[in-house]
């Protein structure tokens, strides 16, 4: 249950997050957060990670209701009690749904916010953040404590 409370308040954040950039940030402006590190950029993205498939909404949409229908029978069916795997999957759901909401209600576009200013590279949103670190603490979970006669 605490997987469950805790991928809700992810994905509330997520979606408070765009919705407040949405309200207060003209699209495509900037706003420096702290000067040649971190801006704030609202910017909409109807593909995926560094705009790769763009205009795919239905694509991704359906690509992401498989995958994590998938993912649901696994930890279903498998029931994993380690708590790296079930933070792993709680960060990788509540990303994956944030950003699926978007492509459902917000016309097929994800909104993306967060800009460095440090190094050449995408803007991204809450709900990416998730999903990185869900994917780092999947592998360090498989690669280091996953053990498949116990699981």
């Amino acid at each position: 249950m605490f997987y469950i409370i805790g991928s809700v308040l992810l994905i509330f954040i997520d979606q408070i997050t765009k919705f407040l950039v949405e309200k207060n940030i003209p699209l495509y402006a900037e706003i420096p957060v702290i000067k040649n590190v971190i801006s704030l950029s609202y910017v909409q993205n109807t593909g995926a990670a560094w705009g790769i498939f763009s205009n795919g909404t239905f694509y991704l949409t359906l690509f992401t209701i498989v995958l994590l229908s998938v993912g649901a029978v696994f930890i279903i069916k498998n029931k994993i009690k380690d708590v790296w795997f079930n933070i792993s999957m709680m960060l990788i759901y509540a990303g994956a749904i944030g950003n699926l909401i978007d492509r459902l209600f917000r016309n097929g576009a994800v909104v993306d916010m967060i800009k460095t200013d440090f190094i050449d590279f995408p803007v991204f949103n809450f709900a990416d953040c998730c999903v990185v670190v869900g994917a780092i603490c999947l592998s360090v979970f498989i690669l280091f404590k996953y053990d498949d006669k116990e699981n």
